[in-house]
Formats: C-alpha cells, sequence, structure tokens
C-alpha cells in the first residue's frame, strides 16, 4: 500500500473529491466547463498534491509547500461551494455540509503543516 494513502488528511480529501464529482453531475450542462469544471479539478486537486508532497516528505519544506497548495485547494472550493449555493445551482443544506467538510480536511493538512514546522 502506498504511505501517503495512510493519512487521514489524504484519504478524507479523497472521499470529498468523490462526493464533489458524483454531485456536480446535477448541475446544469451549461456549467460543464466552468463551475462544474472548477469544483471537480479543485477538489481532485487536494488529495493529488497530498499524494505528490508525500514523496518529497524528507525533505520537510518542499513537502511543506505542496501541503500548502493543498490548503489553497480546500480554500478554492469552499469559494466554489458558495458560488453554487448562491447561484442556486446546488441544495444549500450540501453546500453547507461540504464547507464544514472542507474545514476539516484544512484541519487535517494544517496538522501536518504544524508537525513539520516543530520538527515532530
Amino acid at each position: 500500500m502506498d504511505l501517503f494513502k495512510q493519512l487521514k488528511a489524504y484519504s478524507e480529501s479523497y472521499e470529498l473529491a468523490l462526493k464533489v464529482y458524483e454531485k456536480t453531475k446535477e448541475m446544469p450542462r451549461e456549467e460543464r466547463y466552468g463551475l462544474t469544471d472548477q469544483m471537480r479539478r479543485a477538489s481532485m486537486s487536494i488529495p493529488a498534491t497530498i499524494a505528490e508532497g508525500y514523496a518529497k516528505k524528507e525533505q520537510s519544506r518542499e513537502y511543506k509547500r505542496y501541503l500548502l497548495m493543498a490548503l489553497g485547494s480546500c480554500n478554492e472550493m469552499k469559494v466554489w461551494l458558495d458560488m453554487s449555493r448562491d447561484l442556486k445551482l446546488l441544495d444549500n443544506r450540501w453546500c453547507d455540509a461540504m464547507y464544514g467538510e472542507y474545514d476539516k480536511a484544512a484541519g487535517l493538512i494544517a496538522g501536518i503543516v504544524k508537525k513539520i514546522d516543530t520538527g515532530a
């Protein structure tokens, strides 16, 4: 098994990406190359970036850089969720719940960054 898959930040963000991918199938066709595409790319980039950064784990600065990019994608997802909700493209409850899930994922990623910073 790939070691990065043991990270809770990876597994949680991977599951979120699957949820986003499925939910965005409900969006209007005219959003296929707009908001739908942006949400899918941002959500999928989080676990992918964590995995890519994990390969550089021995170089803590480089690993941290990848984790910070994953944090940025968590924030990007919050913007797309807000837009989807405000444009009434996706259900308010679902968007609000996912917003909380991305907060949780960001917290997990930030926890790894903190460990790198403290040398733990």
